[in-house]
């Protein structure tokens, strides 16, 4: 859909918030660093458990194949 306006370089700031936040990260303590990666580990693991209870992706049935009518 066409848009009456345009947003220059919009990626840009993503990417500059993104290098920020990286270097904050980064230049913390250690124990900071692993107390972030534990919980992301834990919210990785919090999801594919949510996943698989709710037989979502990545644990849902693929789609049943049919068969192709032509001879």
């Amino acid at each position: 859909m066409e848009r009456p306006y345009r947003i220059p370089c919009y990626q840009a700031v993503s990417v500059l918030v993104l290098l920020g936040w990286i270097f904050l990260f980064v230049t913390s303590d250690w124990h900071l660093i692993l107390y972030g990666i534990g919980f992301l580990a834990l919210g990785v693991l919090w999801f594919l458990i949510w996943s698989w209870r709710c037989h979502r992706w990545p644990f849902a049935e693929p789609p049943a194949a049919t068969e192709d009518p032509r001879p």
